[in-house]
């Protein structure tokens, strides 16, 4: 996987069919860039996206295939001739400005080695920067996280994340939180051949057997409020790869 370099235009799980502010817009608007995954609609077999803003529509999503991670960049407008009959339809129909394609990849069920690097590891600077926070969401079993990294440009960069299916959850800052291990290394180029630089990227995590284990530890009043932290290795000694540092974040919602 080459670099993703993500420009800018501007957590619920499996995003339900107009329940979002949508359905309440008079006038055009636009969210800015917003994670989807394509989908085809049941009733009228047009290719669609889910969203967290529900259900969209756009010619230019005939592009796709279904199970698709995109980062979409749309308009709606509720004057629209189009979204007359948005709830017989089940979708939105947008206009869609852009779309970029997102890394997709399963969610490992199990823990690599953590007393040592992996082969070319990379640090993570941030697993959730400043900014994209709104790019933290799981859409179809699908979580969209947001990193920066360290790298340099003649890097190749692939993404992991792990969990133990074993381990419970442990409690961080009165959460019962599980733990995420996420990590990034190099397949292509060396350290020394340019300037350390930080990049940032979205990922797409499958991670339908975590949702599936955690729903069965939580109890059935706590079943929409599900939480993980990552772990995350955010410095390496260039010198030394024996001197590195893993850092945790808080808890995070991913519900």
């Amino acid at each position: 996987m080459k670099h993703s370099v993500l420009p800018f235009f501007g957590g619920v799980l499996a995003t339900a069919f107009f329940t979002s502010c949508l359905s309440d817009v008079n006038t055009a608007f636009n969210p800015g860039e917003t994670p989807a995954v394509v989908q085809t609609e049941p009733l009228s077999g047009l290719i669609v996206a889910d969203t967290r803003y529900g259900m969209i529509y756009a010619d230019k999503l005939n592009s796709n295939t279904p199970g698709k991670c995109l980062l979409v960049d749309f308009t709606y407008n509720a004057a629209d001739a189009e979204n007359m009959n948005v709830k017989e339809n089940g979708y939105y129909t947008v206009t869609l400005q852009n779309q970029i394609s997102v890394n997709q990849s399963e969610l490992k069920d199990e823990l690599p080695d953590r007393t040592s690097l992996l082969p070319n590891e990379q640090p993570v600077l941030a697993p959730l920067f400043a900014g994209a926070e709104d790019w933290f969401v799981c859409i179809d079993d699908y979580l969209f996280l947001p990193s920066a990294y360290l790298t340099t440009l003649e890097q190749d960069v692939k993404w992991e994340l792990a969990y133990d299916p074993a381990q419970s959850t442990v409690t961080v800052d009165d959460k019962q939180a599980y733990p995420l291990y996420l990590r990034a290394w190099a397949t292509r180029g060396r350290a020394e051949e340019a300037r350390d630089t930080a990049l940032l990227t979205l990922n797409a995590f499958h991670i339908e057997s975590l949702v599936r284990t955690l729903r069965q530890q939580q109890d059935a009043q706590r079943e929409d409020e599900l939480y993980i932290t990552l772990n995350y290795i955010k410095y390496i000694n260039p010198q030394d790869s024996t001197d590195y540092e893993w850092e945790t974040t808080g808890p995070l919602l991913i519900k």
